[in-house]
């Protein structure tokens, strides 16, 4: 290698290391990149409101807000919450509410407290195949073997208290065939988790089973094991429902709720 060569060799290798070190430097400087904008939420006039509102949405992303206010009063917005549009009333008296939907987009709403039935505290389930116009009503067999509607729905003997349900279209089936839960905590009883299960589309329901004897309770003879219904509570009192494949061989593939 000349002499010429060996120093512009020598050049380079000093211009790459000074390009190298002001890179370092610059990079040491340099302001982080901004963060993404948080979004911007504002606030929606939905309408009379009043007790422990519920929500829910279909498949279409309609959103659907109850509250207890002067009976089932159902919002809709179709415009990801913007404006809201009434529904039909299904029970002009209330106490707590619940909404939520199928695979078909059918509406259930749940009632605490209605005026259908004769017995205090009992919770009623209404169904809708026109998105709230006209509601199909829910009632127990026991009701139906009375004659008359005495315990609405629920037909608890330790009433009913903040009450939830869902439902869910078994594969092959339709609307009229979903599985639909009600769920709740007794009023005043033994403080425990219980369950009214239709099999028809909240045409009829069973009567109230305990969430154990839905899970199946070990160690305690006589006792079937055959349907399994998840069923939470969350410490803080507050409710919220997931929609879960739980095992089973008469609910499989049902919802699991969580309260």
């Amino acid at each position: 290698m000349t002499i010429r060569h060996a120093r512009a060799a020598t050049v380079a290798v000093a211009l790459l290391s000074a390009i190298a070190f002001m890179g370092l430097a610059g990079g040491a400087n340099a302001k982080p990149a901004p963060h993404p904008a948080a979004p911007v939420y504002k606030l929606a006039d939905v309408g009379p409101f009043g007790g422990e509102p519920d929500s829910a949405t279909n498949s279409k992303g309609e959103l659907y807000d109850t509250t207890p206010s002067g009976g089932t009063l159902l919002y809709k917005s179709t415009n990801h919450g913007s404006t809201w549009t009434p529904a039909t009333t299904a029970d002009p008296s209330s106490g707590d509410d619940c909404v939520f939907t199928d695979q078909s987009d059918a509406v259930y709403e749940c009632n605490l407290a209605g005026s259908v039935e004769t017995a205090p505290l009992q919770a009623d389930v209404w169904k809708s195949l026109d998105d709230g116009k006209t509601w199909i009503y829910g009632n127990n067999n026991v009701d139906l073997a009375a004659g008359s509607n005495v315990c609405g729905t629920s037909c608890s003997p330790f009433g009913v208290d903040r009450q939830w349900g869902a439902a869910y279209i078994p594969p092959g089936g339709t609307t009229n065939s979903a599985l639909v839960a009600l769920a709740y905590h007794d009023f005043y009883g033994p403080s425990q988790i219980w369950v009214n299960i239709s099999q028809d589309g909240a045409k009829t329901f069973g009567a109230d089973r305990r969430d154990g004897q839905l899970h199946g309770e070990r160690g305690r003879p006589g006792r079937r094991r055959a349907r399994r219904f998840g069923v939470q509570h969350r410490a803080d009192g507050s409710r919220h429902r997931a929609v879960r494949p739980a095992s089973g061989p008469h609910l499989r593939g049902v919802d699991r709720f969580r309260s």
